[in-house]
């Protein structure tokens, strides 16, 4: 079956609906921009997806360590151990008991509903189909999706994508648990894990990187968060440190250096008084009559 053409004449739907209507087995290729999406098709289903953006892939082992079940050391000596034993990793992993297969298929499915999702968005670039080919081939655990229910699941998400963004318009974003919000209702698992991981004046990014949720569901789970009131994009108000004004005390000595000015001041007043008061009765006493006698005498007589 050979497919290839321009997504602006045929959208990403389209061509998955294709595929899985002709029930083609191959890998479908998408580019834009630099960025790559590969989906491996068996028998019209997709059972495994890869995407390289700007030319670097995200394998699945990055999603396993964002999850905690293994660092990052120990990814590299799994890897070593299954380069020599000829296996899979994802196959050493389940023997050694690091994640079952229940597991690790549910990581494989939403990793392809991620790059499904990541794909509906691309309206420019190209398509190809091609026969034949696989990805993962050593890869044990399979699954088989379908194309069209996971079309229409990341046209749902698209639609929550734009409400989401009017509260979360990009990755920078920080958030701060809000403790003293209380609610009635049970937290989803989501929800839990991103409160389990949360720190405050974590970024969006931060989130997604550590929450092993993929971009959607840490991106929902916060949005959920933020509506409920247990989250929120406010920084707490740092509580000011009233600083309290230094009130002078004057001590015993000062009070009574200040008593005894006072008093000096008012005994000089009180002498000041005397002196005008004393001159004043001399005049009248003493030298008043003498005038007196002087006018009769000298003037009137």
């Amino acid at each position: 079956m050979a497919l290839e053409g321009d997504l602006k004449e045929f959208s990403v739907p389209e061509v998955l609906q294709f595929v899985a209507l002709h029930e083609g087995d191959g890998i479908l290729v998408l580019t834009n921009k630099g960025d790559k999406i590969t989906f491996g098709i068996k028998g019209g289903k997709i059972v495994a997806a890869l995407y390289g953006k700007r030319g670097t892939p995200q394998p699945l082992e990055e999603y396993i360590i964002k999850s905690g079940r293994i660092t990052k050391k120990e990814l590299k000596e799994f890897k070593a151990r299954a380069e020599e034993l000829d296996i899979s990793l994802d196959e050493l992993l389940k023997n050694e008991g690091i994640i079952d297969e229940r597991e690790i298929k549910s990581v494989i499915q939403f990793k392809i509903q991620e790059i499904v999702d990541e794909a509906l968005t691309w309206k420019d670039g190209t398509y190809k189909f091609q026969p034949g080919k696989e990805i993962y081939p050593n890869s044990k655990v399979r699954v088989a999706l379908e194309p069209n229910a996971l079309v229409m699941e990341g046209m749902r998400r698209i639609d929550e994508w734009q409400r989401i963004q009017v509260v979360l318009p990009d990755e920078e974003i920080k958030l701060w648990r809000r403790e003293e919000a209380k609610i009635n209702v049970e937290l989803g698992e989501e929800e839990k894990r991103i409160l389990e991981i949360h720190e405050d004046g974590m970024k969006v990014k931060e989130y997604i990187e550590k929450s092993a949720l993929g971009k959607f569901r840490t991106y929902n789970a916060l949005f959920n968060l933020i509506e409920m009131g247990l989250l929120t994009k406010e920084p707490p108000l740092e509580e000011e440190e009233e600083e309290e004004e230094e009130v002078i005390r004057p001590s015993i000595w000062t009070k009574l250096k200040i008593s005894f000015e006072a008093f000096t001041n008012f005994l000089e007043y009180l002498i000041f008084l005397g002196l005008i008061g004393g001159s004043v009765y001399y005049l009248i006493v003493k030298k008043i009559p003498f005038l007196i006698e002087l006018i009769k005498k000298y003037i009137i007589l």
